[in-house]
Formats: structure tokens, C-alpha cells, sequence
């Protein structure tokens, strides 16, 4: 696929063994995060220790359980970038043992209704909401979302535009990455 086509791309964090680990609590945000239904999350900030196995280092971006917390400095990133349409929580996270506190964001981007489902390919294309193999995304449906999931599946992926992938990489936040997606 030409790169410089790519109007589209998936956000994933990375996972590694320096990095902060969120633990149990955050669950409680499971149901509200799975299908973007916000009417299950409250604003009350949530208060998660870091789980035994993990790291000491907080990076920009980071997703436990499916469930996306970003840093202070990636919210920072967002606004500027004028995304307006996340639902946002505080997450403080807890190290216990040396008594720290981080405090990241609950980032969650609504779905919509984009999928260019005959271009894309599933894994039982019959389901009501299947799994996608392959996603292509009908641009004229995006609007002026830079940020959002997409309704007709239940792949839980974080979708973004170009533009703000740039916008992400010229601020070097870590632990982001990408990849393209078609339409």
C-alpha cells in the first residue's frame, strides 16, 4: 500500500517490561470502553495501583484490558490538535511501593459508522457485529473526526487520521505507533 495514499491508520501501544502496568481496577471501565458507551462511565477520577510485574516508566500511551490511557503531554497534543469529541477520565496510577502517582487519561473515541463493509474483509462476515480482517474506511463518513472507533465491528481498534498522525509523530510522544489502513 503507497504510504502517501494512506488517509488512515490504526494507534496501538506497545508493551514492555519498563513500562507502567495498570492493574486490576481499571476493569471497571470494560463495559463503557468495549462499545464506546459512554452512559457506563463516570467523570469521578479513578484510582489504579500498578499491577506487581509492572515497570517504573510512564510513557504517552498506554492500553491495558483494551482500555487506552494516555499522559498529560499526549492530552496536550490532542487539544491542540482541536480533537473535541474523546470522553475523558482522570486515571491516577499508583506505584505502591515507592509511593508515586501518574496521572493519565482515560482517552475514548466514539464509533461511527465508516466501514466501506464491501472493501473490507471478515472473519464471520454473517455475525451481526463481526470481527474485521481487514478494515477500509469510506472517508465521506468520517466527517471531521481526526479520532474514533468504528461502529459495525467489534474490533475495539483506535483509528486516526493522517493528519493527526503527524501531528502525533512531530511531538515524539512514546510508545504510539501506527499502521495503515485502507480507504
Amino acid at each position: 500500500m503507497d504510504e502517501k495514499q494512506t488517509r488512515f491508520y490504526r494507534m496501538t501501544a506497545g508493551q514492555a517490561e519498563e513500562y507502567a502496568v495498570p492493574g486490576e481496577e481499571i476493569k471497571e471501565l470494560t463495559r463503557g470502553c468495549e462499545r464506546s458507551e459512554f452512559q457506563f462511565l463516570t467523570r469521578e477520577p479513578l484510582q489504579a495501583d500498578l499491577s506487581e510485574d509492572s515497570g517504573l516508566e510512564f510513557p504517552d500511551f498506554l492500553c491495558r484490558f483494551q482500555i487506552p490511557l494516555i499522559s498529560d503531554e499526549f492530552k496536550k497534543v490532542l487539544d491542540g490538535a482541536g480533537v473535541d469529541n474523546l470522553f475523558y477520565k482522570v486515571v491516577m496510577l499508583t506505584d505502591k511501593t515507592i509511593g508515586t502517582q501518574e496521572r493519565y487519561w482515560l482517552a475514548l473515541p466514539p464509533r461511527i459508522r465508516c466501514l466501506n463493509r464491501s472493501q473490507s474483509t471478515f472473519v464471520e462476515p454473517e455475525a451481526t457485529l463481526p470481527k474485521a480482517e481487514k478494515i477500509v474506511i469510506n472517508p465521506s463518513k468520517v466527517g471531521n473526526y481526526k479520532i474514533f472507533c468504528i461502529e459495525e465491528v467489534v474490533n475495539r481498534d483506535i483509528i486516526i487520521t493522517a493528519d493527526l498522525k503527524a501531528i502525533i509523530e512531530e511531538a515524539q510522544l512514546e510508545n504510539v505507533f501506527f499502521y495503515p489502513l485502507e480507504g
